[in-house]
């Protein structure tokens, strides 16, 4: 994460996410597959595709209801235990998340969705 290109958020701040695990995924396991034998089935690429999927899926969609369907699909298909919430990962400070997750918070409007961002966690 170049610094000199993020602007540097003051904090708190809030954030909600869906994380699809892959074969490359530095923890396979997760609350919806708690050996990871899914997530190391499956390809970075397929990982891509769902995310697309749901994006596409997304699209034109307006908030209050944007934020309503996300969190109904990052229920259902995400990895992280923020499932539980929607996805919501809550009130954050600078620091608090992956350097490659925070510079895409950094990045974008609020109401905004953000496009797919890479960590070891996945996608």
């Amino acid at each position: 994460l170049d610094r000199a290109l993020v602007p540097e958020l003051a904090g708190p701040y809030r954030a909600s996410h869906m994380l699809v695990k892959h074969e490359e995924s530095a923890r396979c396991a997760s609350w919806r597959d708690p050996d990871g034998t899914h997530s190391r089935q499956r390809s970075k690429s397929a990982a891509r595709g769902a995310l697309e999927k749901l994006r596409t899926k997304l699209e034109g969609v307006s908030p209050p209801q944007l934020y309503e369907q996300f969190s109904g699909f990052a229920r259902v298909e995400s990895d992280c235990a923020s499932a539980k919430a929607g996805g919501d990962l809550g009130r954050l400070e600078h620091g608090e998340m992956m350097e490659e997750f925070e510079g895409a918070v950094a990045c974008t409007k609020e109401g905004e969705p953000r496009g797919r961002v890479e960590s070891e966690s996945g996608l």
